[in-house]
Protein backbone atom coordinates (compact mmCIF):
# COMPACT_ATOMS: atom_id res chain seq x y z
CA UNK A 1 0.00 0.00 0.00
CA UNK A 2 1.44 3.43 -0.28
CA UNK A 3 0.33 5.74 2.53
CA UNK A 4 0.54 9.40 2.69
CA UNK A 5 0.89 10.46 6.65
CA UNK A 6 0.77 14.25 7.02
CA UNK A 7 2.44 15.68 10.40
CA UNK A 8 5.25 12.90 9.33
CA UNK A 9 7.70 14.26 11.85
CA UNK A 10 5.76 14.45 14.50
CA UNK A 11 5.07 12.64 18.25
CA UNK A 12 2.45 9.98 16.80
CA UNK A 13 3.28 11.07 12.86
CA UNK A 14 7.15 9.57 13.59
CA UNK A 15 5.99 6.21 15.08
CA UNK A 16 3.56 6.06 12.55
CA UNK A 17 5.61 6.10 9.50
CA UNK A 18 8.31 4.19 11.29
CA UNK A 19 5.32 1.20 11.46
CA UNK A 20 4.49 1.47 7.95
CA UNK A 21 7.64 1.50 6.45
CA UNK A 22 8.36 -1.65 9.10
CA UNK A 23 5.38 -3.02 7.27
CA UNK A 24 6.56 -2.89 3.60
CA UNK A 25 4.31 -0.18 3.06
CA UNK A 26 5.18 3.00 0.78
CA UNK A 27 5.05 6.02 2.60
CA UNK A 28 5.09 9.60 1.44
CA UNK A 29 5.56 11.84 4.75
CA UNK A 30 4.89 15.55 5.16
CA UNK A 31 6.36 18.13 7.19
CA UNK A 32 6.65 22.13 7.48
CA UNK A 33 9.67 21.62 5.86
CA UNK A 34 10.11 18.16 4.21
CA UNK A 35 12.72 17.82 6.99
CA UNK A 36 12.78 15.60 10.21
CA UNK A 37 10.87 11.95 8.48
CA UNK A 38 12.07 8.25 9.17
CA UNK A 39 14.91 7.41 7.05
CA UNK A 40 12.86 5.36 4.17
CA UNK A 41 9.97 7.85 3.56
CA UNK A 42 9.45 9.65 0.81
CA UNK A 43 9.42 13.44 1.94
CA UNK A 44 7.08 15.97 0.91
CA UNK A 45 7.45 19.84 2.07
CA UNK A 46 3.74 20.94 2.42
CA UNK A 47 2.11 23.81 4.86
CA UNK A 48 -1.82 24.08 5.86
CA UNK A 49 -1.57 27.48 6.28
CA UNK A 50 -4.06 28.16 2.71
CA UNK A 51 -6.36 25.71 4.05
CA UNK A 52 -5.47 22.58 2.67
CA UNK A 53 -5.84 23.41 -0.71
CA UNK A 54 -2.19 22.73 -1.94
CA UNK A 55 -2.61 19.47 0.53
CA UNK A 56 -5.97 18.64 -1.77
CA UNK A 57 -4.09 18.98 -5.28
CA UNK A 58 -0.93 16.92 -3.79
CA UNK A 59 -2.90 14.14 -2.93
CA UNK A 60 -4.90 13.69 -6.18
CA UNK A 61 -1.79 13.92 -7.70
CA UNK A 62 -0.14 11.17 -5.55
CA UNK A 63 -3.07 8.77 -5.39
CA UNK A 64 -2.20 7.05 -1.56
CA UNK A 65 -4.37 4.46 -0.70
CA UNK A 66 -4.42 4.99 2.78
CA UNK A 67 -3.91 8.67 3.88
CA UNK A 68 -3.49 9.54 8.04
CA UNK A 69 -4.11 12.84 8.51
CA UNK A 70 -2.11 14.21 11.57
CA UNK A 71 -0.77 17.49 10.79
CA UNK A 72 -2.68 20.22 12.92
CA UNK A 73 -2.19 23.51 14.96
CA UNK A 74 -2.64 21.20 18.45
CA UNK A 75 -0.98 23.96 21.01
CA UNK A 76 -4.37 25.57 22.40
CA UNK A 77 -2.85 28.36 23.52
CA UNK A 78 -1.62 29.08 20.21
CA UNK A 79 -4.76 28.46 18.55
CA UNK A 80 -6.35 31.02 21.49
CA UNK A 81 -4.00 33.80 20.33
CA UNK A 82 -5.06 33.17 16.46
CA UNK A 83 -8.19 31.27 16.38
CA UNK A 84 -8.52 32.71 12.32
CA UNK A 85 -5.63 30.68 11.61
CA UNK A 86 -6.20 27.36 13.39
CA UNK A 87 -9.35 27.25 11.69
CA UNK A 88 -7.57 27.24 8.52
CA UNK A 89 -5.09 24.54 9.49
CA UNK A 90 -7.00 22.22 11.69
CA UNK A 91 -10.90 22.82 10.20
CA UNK A 92 -10.38 24.04 6.43
CA UNK A 93 -7.11 21.84 5.44
CA UNK A 94 -8.84 18.87 7.21
CA UNK A 95 -11.92 19.06 5.07
CA UNK A 96 -9.71 19.71 1.51
CA UNK A 97 -7.98 16.60 2.14
CA UNK A 98 -11.30 14.27 3.31
CA UNK A 99 -12.78 15.35 -0.15
CA UNK A 100 -9.65 14.91 -2.17
CA UNK A 101 -9.50 11.57 -0.41
CA UNK A 102 -13.21 10.76 -1.06
CA UNK A 103 -12.92 11.36 -4.91
CA UNK A 104 -9.89 8.77 -5.18
CA UNK A 105 -11.74 6.18 -2.34
CA UNK A 106 -8.68 6.55 -0.66
CA UNK A 107 -9.14 5.49 3.20
CA UNK A 108 -8.82 8.32 5.16
CA UNK A 109 -8.49 8.59 9.21
CA UNK A 110 -8.28 11.92 10.46
CA UNK A 111 -6.74 12.43 13.77
CA UNK A 112 -8.99 14.52 15.84
CA UNK A 113 -8.74 14.84 20.26
CA UNK A 114 -10.51 14.16 22.71
CA UNK A 115 -10.51 17.58 24.04
CA UNK A 116 -13.36 18.20 21.76
CA UNK A 117 -15.33 17.54 25.17
CA UNK A 118 -16.44 20.09 28.02
CA UNK A 119 -15.42 17.47 30.77
CA UNK A 120 -18.28 17.57 32.28
CA UNK A 121 -19.82 14.40 31.77
CA UNK A 122 -17.12 11.57 31.08
CA UNK A 123 -16.24 9.38 30.06
CA UNK A 124 -17.07 10.02 26.59
CA UNK A 125 -18.72 7.23 23.72
CA UNK A 126 -18.00 8.00 20.30
CA UNK A 127 -21.56 9.05 20.09
CA UNK A 128 -21.32 11.87 22.94
CA UNK A 129 -21.64 14.82 21.29
CA UNK A 130 -19.00 17.41 21.70
CA UNK A 131 -18.42 20.37 23.89
CA UNK A 132 -15.65 22.42 23.04
CA UNK A 133 -13.87 25.00 25.78
CA UNK A 134 -11.64 27.06 23.28
CA UNK A 135 -10.72 28.31 19.83
CA UNK A 136 -8.18 24.71 19.01
CA UNK A 137 -11.41 21.99 20.79
CA UNK A 138 -13.76 24.15 18.47
CA UNK A 139 -11.29 23.53 15.24
CA UNK A 140 -10.72 20.05 15.55
CA UNK A 141 -14.87 20.01 16.72
CA UNK A 142 -15.75 21.70 13.39
CA UNK A 143 -12.88 19.28 11.54
CA UNK A 144 -14.79 16.20 12.49
CA UNK A 145 -17.79 17.34 11.08
CA UNK A 146 -16.54 18.47 7.80
CA UNK A 147 -14.59 15.20 7.87
CA UNK A 148 -17.32 13.35 7.58
CA UNK A 149 -19.86 15.45 5.34
CA UNK A 150 -16.79 15.64 2.50
CA UNK A 151 -16.19 12.03 3.08
CA UNK A 152 -19.09 9.85 5.07
CA UNK A 153 -16.58 6.83 4.39
CA UNK A 154 -13.70 8.80 6.50
CA UNK A 155 -12.73 7.38 10.24
CA UNK A 156 -12.32 10.12 12.94
CA UNK A 157 -9.83 8.92 15.15
CA UNK A 158 -10.27 10.90 18.58
CA UNK A 159 -6.91 10.40 20.01
CA UNK A 160 -6.37 10.68 23.76
CA UNK A 161 -3.21 12.32 25.71
CA UNK A 162 0.11 10.90 24.19
CA UNK A 163 2.81 10.17 26.02
CA UNK A 164 5.71 8.01 25.27
CA UNK A 165 9.47 7.74 24.05
CA UNK A 166 10.36 11.00 22.25
CA UNK A 167 9.49 10.56 18.51
CA UNK A 168 9.64 13.28 15.64
CA UNK A 169 11.01 17.11 16.26
CA UNK A 170 8.15 18.01 18.39
CA UNK A 171 8.05 18.11 22.35
CA UNK A 172 6.03 16.17 24.85
CA UNK A 173 4.61 16.06 28.07
CA UNK A 174 6.84 13.05 28.46
CA UNK A 175 10.18 14.80 27.37
CA UNK A 176 9.30 17.60 29.80
CA UNK A 177 8.92 15.82 32.76
CA UNK A 178 11.90 13.66 32.03
CA UNK A 179 14.10 15.79 31.62
CA UNK A 180 12.67 18.08 34.96
CA UNK A 181 13.20 14.62 36.93
CA UNK A 182 16.31 14.06 35.97
CA UNK A 183 17.88 17.54 37.12
CA UNK A 184 16.08 17.05 40.47
CA UNK A 185 13.62 19.57 39.79
CA UNK A 186 10.38 19.53 41.48
CA UNK A 187 6.87 19.17 38.74
CA UNK A 188 3.64 20.25 39.72
CA UNK A 189 1.27 17.82 38.26
CA UNK A 190 -2.55 18.55 38.07
CA UNK A 191 -4.77 15.71 40.36
CA UNK A 192 -8.11 17.46 39.25
CA UNK A 193 -7.52 16.54 35.59
CA UNK A 194 -8.48 13.43 33.81
CA UNK A 195 -7.45 11.32 30.81
CA UNK A 196 -7.19 8.28 29.18
CA UNK A 197 -4.04 8.36 27.79
CA UNK A 198 -1.99 6.38 25.41
CA UNK A 199 1.32 5.19 24.33
CA UNK A 200 2.08 7.17 21.14
CA UNK A 201 3.46 3.92 19.91
CA UNK A 202 0.49 2.05 20.65
CA UNK A 203 -1.89 5.18 18.78
CA UNK A 204 0.20 4.31 15.55
CA UNK A 205 -0.60 0.97 15.25
CA UNK A 206 -4.48 1.69 16.22
CA UNK A 207 -4.53 3.89 13.39
CA UNK A 208 -2.97 1.51 11.14
CA UNK A 209 -5.35 -1.46 12.23
CA UNK A 210 -8.30 1.30 11.73
CA UNK A 211 -7.40 1.93 7.92
CA UNK A 212 -6.34 -1.83 7.16
CA UNK A 213 -9.70 -2.68 8.56
CA UNK A 214 -11.59 0.03 6.67
CA UNK A 215 -13.08 1.91 10.04
CA UNK A 216 -15.67 4.28 9.59
CA UNK A 217 -17.40 6.95 11.64
CA UNK A 218 -15.44 8.02 15.35
CA UNK A 219 -13.22 5.85 17.01
CA UNK A 220 -11.79 6.53 20.30
CA UNK A 221 -8.48 6.19 20.33
CA UNK A 222 -7.00 6.18 24.01
CA UNK A 223 -5.79 3.84 26.72
CA UNK A 224 -7.44 1.67 28.97
CA UNK A 225 -7.19 3.78 32.30
CA UNK A 226 -8.63 6.88 33.34
CA UNK A 227 -6.00 8.71 35.50
CA UNK A 228 -4.60 12.50 36.36
CA UNK A 229 -2.38 13.96 35.48
CA UNK A 230 -0.34 13.47 38.40
CA UNK A 231 -0.83 9.61 38.19
CA UNK A 232 0.09 9.31 34.79
CA UNK A 233 3.52 11.41 35.86
CA UNK A 234 3.96 9.58 38.93
CA UNK A 235 3.72 6.19 37.10
CA UNK A 236 6.73 7.37 34.23
CA UNK A 237 9.26 8.71 37.74
CA UNK A 238 8.80 5.08 39.02
CA UNK A 239 9.25 3.59 35.67
CA UNK A 240 12.61 5.65 35.18
CA UNK A 241 13.56 5.34 38.71
CA UNK A 242 13.34 8.89 39.86
CA UNK A 243 12.34 9.90 43.46
CA UNK A 244 8.00 9.98 43.32
CA UNK A 245 8.01 12.79 45.15
CA UNK A 246 9.47 15.38 42.70
CA UNK A 247 5.80 15.11 41.39
CA UNK A 248 4.49 17.52 43.40
CA UNK A 249 0.39 17.85 43.27
CA UNK A 250 -1.12 20.87 41.72
CA UNK A 251 -4.50 22.28 40.69
CA UNK A 252 -5.59 23.76 37.45
CA UNK A 253 -6.07 27.00 39.05
CA UNK A 254 -2.82 27.20 40.09
CA UNK A 255 -1.89 28.08 36.57
CA UNK A 256 -2.61 31.43 35.31
CA UNK A 257 -3.31 32.36 32.10
CA UNK A 258 -3.88 28.69 31.25
CA UNK A 259 -6.42 28.67 28.32
CA UNK A 260 -9.40 26.09 28.94
CA UNK A 261 -9.15 22.76 28.80
CA UNK A 262 -12.08 19.95 29.67
CA UNK A 263 -11.05 18.77 33.77
CA UNK A 264 -12.41 15.09 32.46
CA UNK A 265 -11.71 14.25 28.89
CA UNK A 266 -11.70 10.25 29.55
CA UNK A 267 -12.84 8.10 26.78
CA UNK A 268 -14.20 4.75 26.57
CA UNK A 269 -12.40 2.21 24.17
CA UNK A 270 -14.55 -0.60 23.32
CA UNK A 271 -15.73 0.01 19.88
CA UNK A 272 -11.45 0.61 19.24
CA UNK A 273 -10.64 -2.98 20.71
CA UNK A 274 -13.59 -4.60 19.17
CA UNK A 275 -12.87 -3.08 16.05
CA UNK A 276 -8.64 -3.37 15.94
CA UNK A 277 -7.89 -6.35 17.94
CA UNK A 278 -5.60 -3.52 19.99
CA UNK A 279 -6.23 -3.56 23.83
CA UNK A 280 -3.38 -0.31 24.05
CA UNK A 281 -1.26 -0.71 27.06
CA UNK A 282 -2.13 0.71 30.89
CA UNK A 283 0.13 3.64 32.08
CA UNK A 284 2.18 1.57 34.13
CA UNK A 285 3.57 -0.86 31.47
CA UNK A 286 3.00 2.20 29.01
CA UNK A 287 5.49 4.12 30.84
CA UNK A 288 8.30 1.44 30.96
CA UNK A 289 8.54 1.98 27.14
CA UNK A 290 9.37 5.70 27.65
CA UNK A 291 12.74 4.17 28.79
CA UNK A 292 13.09 0.91 26.77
Amino acid sequence: MHALVTGASGYLGYPLVEQLLAAGHRVTGTSQDGEGLPAGAQPLELSLDDGGLRAGAELRVLRPDWVFHLAAESNADRCAEDAERAVLINTAASGNLAAAAAELGAAFVFSSSDLVFSGAEAPYREEDAPGPLGPYMASKAAAERLVELNYPGACVARVALLYGPQRGRHGSFTQTLVERLSAGESVPCFTDQFRTPILNEDAAACLIALAERGARGVVHVGGPERVSRYEHALAIAEAGGFEPGLCRKSEVADVAGLSARPRDASLVIERLVELTGITPRGVAEGAKAVFA
